[in-house]
């Protein structure tokens, strides 16, 4: 396998767990053993042969952002949508609309940059669609 296929093989798993519910244990540390093992029967050979090199697990850990964080992150871009459909909805001319385009586009893009930030470059679930939609890019080299 090549090293950038083995990387994005690795990224993509951490995608997953983070997707699919990583474990902690006690102390709150990520039980980054559990978590690919919960997704195991997910991935696919290229992914499964990655993580049998040595260190596989120890990269992916790196990649894969706190679900607390994460959770706060998508609350904070809830909000961001929400006030974008109330100001649609109070606009009440074609600038204002504009004006609540790029204040949504700007809030949703800042906090999904942050996630990629803290996770290895990836968005999981949802977050990927809301890139695409609210026309991100990224603030930060992978």
């Amino acid at each position: 396998m090549e090293l950038l296929s083995i990387i994005g093989s690795l990224a993509s798993i951490a995608s997953l767990a983070v997707q699919f519910g990583v474990l902690r244990y006690a102390d709150g540390s990520v039980n980054i053993h559990a978590a690919i093992e919960g997704i195991r029967n997910r991935l696919t050979t290229s992914q499964q042969e990655a993580l049998k090199i040595d260190g596989a697990a120890e990269f992916i850990s790196i990649l894969v952002i706190d679900p607390e964080l994460l959770s706060d992150i998508n609350k904070a871009i809830q909000l961001c949508i929400k006030r974008y459909r109330d100001r649609l909805q109070s606009g009440k001319s074609q600038a204002e609309r504009e004006v609540a385009d790029r204040q949504a586009e700007r809030c949703v893009c800042e906090n999904l940059n942050r996630v990629r930030r803290r996770n290895g470059g990836s968005l999981p679930g949802e977050m990927e669609k809301w890139w695409i939609q609210y026309r991100c890019i990224s603030d930060f080299d992978y």
